[in-house]
């Protein structure tokens, strides 16, 4: 098939934005224009969008901050179900999740995230949902439900959402219950790949001053991997979830707002792959699957074709409880957000990957999770003409973690090992039960911040802010059980037993910002902003974290084993951005040019046999990024936006290794960017045709932190067709990835079959009907 030529198309958007900046002319043209067609225009305005990237509600326009900002029937129209969608609504936003999502889900804005796998690691860029963090991005893998809004904050974000926001931050809030009202929402989607999602939402009033909100969800999909053999597939979704809101506002100066969410999914999940490069033992796993009548991977990589021994079995489950409270006390308002949540993944897998039997795995990883803010804000008058906002809080927060490991060794690794290791080599790689692993950790953060904007007269506006933070991380590994036999592999490999550790880490430090602003007239601003980033150190909760089997003093008396710790990161980011709104306000277009400059950058990689934590010394991040929106008629809209990021790069650095040393971060591509262009057009007085075309584009990027290996650029075609009626509901087709373009997302050293590489890959062509509306 003929590659999408997409550059045409983005620079077609490129050219919409960048001519924003003759508002002033479109402006003036407006005015000249005779007053009937001004009535007829009158209702041609963008839609004002209000964000809280301040801790505040306000006009996007009006706040000094990259951020993009879409609500529920966006979302909708959209199709972003959960965290891995999030790319389409914004390019800057990237999500990889592989194996495990408690531990290598990886979120990146701008080319800057905390990439590869850990236990250990908490991302550079924050997700809150409700105001309370998520520890583990993996979790909002789960459908999202009932969320009335979903903010995207590029840049560092440590000064007011502090907690692991040194590339940004992802703000998702429910929608709330309505006092007085009884109705609700529902959606069901069917589409191919036996999918079928179904959710309801219920608001009824408890009296004049509460109200109950309800919801629950239902999704199923088939995998899309499938295994030639049996015609199993694997990768599948199958989840449920739950969400009960409680509002109570006894009188104007009070509100509480109860929530209760669980989510839970048990599914054949993630070790689908395919083998994109094929190493030296290659040869013998194909073999050893021949012999027992089966037929091997294909090697095209778009088959979608996996061969495991072992079905897995992945069970994830998420409960939470949140308590938001507001009480206006004085000049000002004081805030209280509690939490309590946990997060639990529990899976036996197939960790070779292949149709051999080499390893076979069962993990559990559990975190138990609180957190405690408090904040005060209000606002105030500033000189003759200015005014300010203010608001200064305290944050806490203490995780457990909870994660266990064994592992067998299978009745083929003899052979495949014989094939490849030197014949000289004497050792045993007989099956059964090879280890017993326990890793276990704890997050404290204890942090006060503040932050004051104000607008100094009708044109100048500044902005402070500070944070101190101290996070303090333990971690510790043990293994309980190793299989004696002193001619084990691993042993005489020296990877494992490997050496038991128990360490903490302290790290204290101060994030802030730094803002000025400039309002040329209500439609126009100029800021100019500096933020300082942190993301604290800690323990790589690894088995091999402090070394190998050689480093191990209890088998070697006078070993010394390796320090499990990284040092913290942090970046100074300095960003200058226009927004504009023109055309008597039917049209937007925001800009933003930035640099980022990190040191001690936290860098994960597996490398087949261990799970590195790295800290880069330096690095460095530059780019460009626009987004607009336009309504072209009274029934036609178009959006667009571009990320450009020349440079998003590792220093040279010799402790790195060569393939991390001096090259570009994985998933970030140098170009990529969206054309969105929506119909909303009465056919009638009852019935309106719905319909929304979206191309996406996504540059050439490095795929993993562990090899050079490339995804070409591509480009995806979405749309939806339909109709929606004056009675509440919406009735659409719709086709994601119409044109079937089937993409790496993540290359990785295939476990045990030194050489070998796997690959996840994305999505391919879906399509569906989805019935949605109120009552």
């Amino acid at each position: 098939m003929k590659k999408l030529n997409c550059r045409p198309l983005l620079t077609g958007s490129s050219v919409l934005a960048l001519a924003t900046l003759f508002a002033p002319i479109a402006a003036a043209q407006t005015e000249q224009q005779p007053a009937e067609e001004e009535a007829a225009q009158a209702d041609l305005k963008l839609n004002q969008i209000v964000v809280t990237a301040t801790r505040r509600a306000t006009n996007l326009q009006e706040t000094a901050i990259a951020v993009t900002s879409v609500d529920s029937e966006f979302m909708a129209e959209a199709r972003v179900e959960n965290i891995g969608d999030i790319t389409s609504v914004s390019p800057s936003v990237t999500f990889r999740n592989t194996s495990n999502p408690a531990t290598s889900a990886n979120l990146q804005i701008r080319g800057i995230g905390t990439t590869g796998a850990s236990r250990a690691f908490e991302g550079a860029v924050g997700v809150f949902v409700d105001g309370v963090y998520r520890s583990r991005p993996g979790a909002a893998l789960q459908n999202f439900l009932d969320v009335g809004s979903l903010q995207v904050l590029r840049g560092p974000q440590g000064t007011l959402f502090g907690k692991n926001t040194s590339a940004g931050a992802i703000l998702l809030e429910s929608s709330m219950p309505v006092l007085g009202e009884t109705g609700g929402d529902y959606s069901l989607t069917i589409g191919n790949y036996e999918a079928v999602t179904g959710s309801v939402t219920v608001n009824a009033p408890i009296g004049e001053n509460a109200a109950l909100r309800i919801s629950a969800i239902s999704a199923n999909r088939a995998g899309f991997f499938e295994n030639p053999n049996t015609g199993e597939d694997y990768n599948e979704r199958r989840g449920n979830g739950l969400k009960a809101q409680l509002l109570y506002e006894p009188t104007d100066d009070f509100r509480i707002r109860l929530i209760a969410d669980y989510a839970r999914s048990d599914e054949n999940c993630c070790f689908g792959t395919v083998d994109s490069d094929p190493g030296p033992i290659q040869d013998v796993v194909d073999q050893i699957i021949r012999e027992r009548g089966l037929v091997p991977t294909s090697r095209r990589k778009d088959q979608y074709q996996s061969v495991l021994n072992y079905s897995p079995d992945q069970l994830v489950e998420d409960t939470g409880y949140t308590v938001k409270a507001d009480w206006n006390v004085g000049p000002g308002k004081l805030s209280s957000v509690t939490a309590l949540r946990q997060y639990k993944v529990d899976q036996t897998t197939d960790a070779d990957f292949s149709g051999a039997d080499l390893l076979l795995l069962h993990e559990k990883f559990k975190s138990n999770f609180f957190s405690q803010e408090f904040s005060y804000s209000g606002e105030h008058g500033f000189g003759a003409e200015g005014n300010a906002n203010y608001v200064a809080g305290v944050f806490y927060s203490d995780e457990s973690i909870k994660s266990g490991r064994t592992g067998w060794w299978g009745e083929d690794l003899q052979r495949v090992y014989a094939a490849t290791l030197p014949a000289t080599l004497v050792f045993d790689a007989s099956p059964g039960l090879r280890s017993v692993e326990v890793i276990e950790g704890n997050n404290e953060s204890l942090a006060f911040f503040g932050q004051w904007d104000g607008r100094l007269n009708e044109k100048w506006g500044f902005t402070a802010g500070l944070r101190w933070s101290q996070e303090k991380k333990q971690g510790q590994f043990e293994n309980l059980y190793y299989r004696p036999n002193p001619l084990d592999v691993y042993k005489v490999l020296g990877v494992q037993p490997a050496p038991h550790f128990n360490e903490s880490k302290t790290d204290e430090a101060f994030s802030g910002t730094l803002g000025i602003q400039y309002h040329f007239n209500e439609d126009a601003m100029l800021y100019a902003s500096y933020n300082r980033g942190f993301k604290a150190g800690g323990v790589n909760l690894d088995a091999n974290a402090a070394g190998g089997f050689r480093q191990n003093p209890d088998y070697f008396p006078g070993a010394i084993p390796g320090d499990p710790r990284y040092d913290p990161e942090f970046v100074n980011a300095y960003e200058l951005g226009l927004k504009t709104q023109f055309w008597d306000r039917r049209g937007r277009a925001n800009f933003s040019a930035f640099y980022n400059d990190m040191t001690d950058l936290q860098v994960a990689r597996f490398v087949g046999t261990q799970f590195q934590v790295l800290n880069a010394g330096t690095a460095e991040v530059y780019g460009l990024e626009v987004e607009s929106a336009l309504e072209i008629t009274d029934f036609l809209s178009l959006d667009a936006a571009i990320t450009y990021l020349p440079e998003a790069k590792l220093g040279e650095d010799a402790s790195l290794g060569p393939v991390l040393s001096g090259r570009r971060f994985a998933v970030a591509p140098e170009l990529s960017g969206s054309v969105s262009l929506k119909l909303d057009k009465p056919i009638s007085d009852s019935y309106s045709l719905v319909g929304r075309i979206n191309q996406q584009y996504s540059g050439g990027y490095l795929t993993n932190n562990s090899n050079m290996l490339e995804q070409g650029g591509f480009g995806l075609l979405n749309f939806n067709l339909g109709v929606k009626s004056a009675a509440g509901w919406t009735l659409e087709g719709w086709i994601q990835n119409a044109f079937d373009k089937r993409y790496v997302t993540n290359h990785f050293a295939t476990t045990l079959q030194s050489g070998d590489n796997n690959a996840y890959m994305s999505a391919p062509r879906t399509y569906g009907v989805t019935l949605r509306g109120s009552f």
